[in-house]
């Protein structure tokens, strides 16, 4: 093997070592933010974040209604989701990647239980 090859073959695994991970690979959060889930409101209910924020929605341990966390309208491309119907105790995360307006509702309490997350580079 030549030497000119061999420092074209070297400088591409070093090349391969630096692209970014493949379409599939987990995504890892740089930031954490926690939303508490109470009766009949989301705190905060307006949420400015930065891109790649993990946001938990939480259910205090005391007793309480029913809720759930719905997206209802997010950035093109985002996949909806909506947490199982929880009373206490539970959390429910999402990773926001995306930058835009996301807009959330509980579904048992639409009219007074709202959410807007901003998401920001």
């Amino acid at each position: 093997m030549t030497r000119a090859l061999l420092a074209s073959l070297l400088g591409a695994i070093v090349l391969i070592g630096t692209v970014a991970p493949a379409t599939g690979a987990p995504v890892r959060p740089r930031f954490y933010k926690s939303v508490l889930v109470r009766d009949n409101f989301y705190s905060p209910a307006r949420l400015n974040v930065r891109a790649y924020t993990k946001v938990t929605w939480r259910w205090p341990n005391d007793s309480g209604d029913t809720h759930d966390v719905k997206l209802v309208s997010a950035p093109r491309g985002v996949v909806r989701f909506q947490s199982e119907a929880a009373a206490v105790g539970y959390s429910y995360p999402k990773l926001l990647v995306k930058t835009g307006t996301y807009r959330l509702i509980c579904t048992f309490h639409e009219t007074e239980m709202r959410q807007v997350i901003v998401v920001r580079r």
